[in-house]
């Protein structure tokens, strides 16, 4: 079907030794909505010599962060973006660096959305000693 040749072109040309075919590719498949595997994207964000495609992975990985998506139909955790993401603030290209950064403010929101009361009293009064 054509969705996978999609695919199918879209796997080629992320692997073309062009770093421009790689990043035009990849930036292609994550803005068309085109599911790209995260581990994909981190393969990318990790090894890719690019630091286009490595802004773009991160970037990608970014929007599979739905907070309404939890459990097993998570293509991610946010633990994993988080780590991966963290690691992406030694990059040595600044785009990719903001990107990372912007990822980890976005976990932070989540993670304020997401966490329970409970845990902020565990830093309630203590902490006035």
């Amino acid at each position: 079907d054509r969705q996978a040749e999609d695919h199918q072109a879209h796997r080629q040309a992320a692997d073309d030794e062009d770093a421009l075919v790689r990043s035009r590719a990849l930036d292609a498949a994550v803005n068309s909505g085109l599911d790209v595997p995260a581990d994909v994207l981190i393969r990318r964000i990790q090894v890719d010599p690019s630091p286009e495609v490595r802004f773009i992975a991160l970037a990608g990985l970014a929007t599979l962060l739905d907070p309404s998506v939890t459990g097993e139909g998570r293509v991610v955790s946010n633990a994993e973006v988080r780590a991966i993401s963290e690691l992406a603030l030694n990059d040595p290209n600044a785009e990719v660096r903001w990107q990372a950064q912007q990822n980890l403010q976005t976990l932070s929101a989540l993670d304020g959305v997401l966490s329970q009361p409970e845990s902020e009293q565990l830093h309630g009064e203590e902490q006035e000693h």
